[in-house]
């Protein structure tokens, strides 16, 4: 189980939107350098979810919440693995369909959106399984 700390922002019903503020590698780095100062101007400051959970809490909260690594696995396969053999297999298609680049690029496209279509309509982008989870609250 992947465990970070957070803090409530917001309470509505069961439903509860926590706050997690976003670190990268660079910052308990003391150098300047190119990547630090990137990920200085082009990254979130805080990255914010909603949960669903039966623990009653309250704005300003810190919680536990978890996401199991076989969760985690498995949504990336689906959201960086699967569109990017989409991609690839609509590519080499394109290209043995019409036999130029304009195809293969075309035949690409068409694999990639229609790879993020079929994900769409399968509803897996909105399964709870891969959300994270309100572990507990911490006092």
């Amino acid at each position: 189980m992947i465990e970070e700390e957070a803090y409530v922002a917001e309470v509505a019903g069961d439903r509860v939107w926590i706050e997690k503020s976003r670190q990268s590698a660079c910052s308990s780095c003391s150098q300047s350098c190119p990547s630090s100062l990137a990920g200085s101007l082009f990254t979130a400051k805080s990255v914010r979810l909603t949960v669903k959970t039966d623990l009653d809490l309250k704005p300003g909260d810190r919680v536990m919440v978890g996401l199991a690594e076989e969760v985690l696995a498995a949504g990336s396969f689906l959201v960086y693995l699967l569109p990017l053999f989409a991609l690839f297999s609509g590519a080499l298609f394109g290209k043995w369909l019409g036999g130029t680049d304009g195809s293969s690029a075309l035949g690409g496209l068409l694999g990639l959106v229609s790879c993020f279509i079929g994900l769409k309509a399968a509803g897996v982008f909105e399964r709870t399984h891969y959300q994270p989870m309100i572990l507990r609250k911490i006092d």
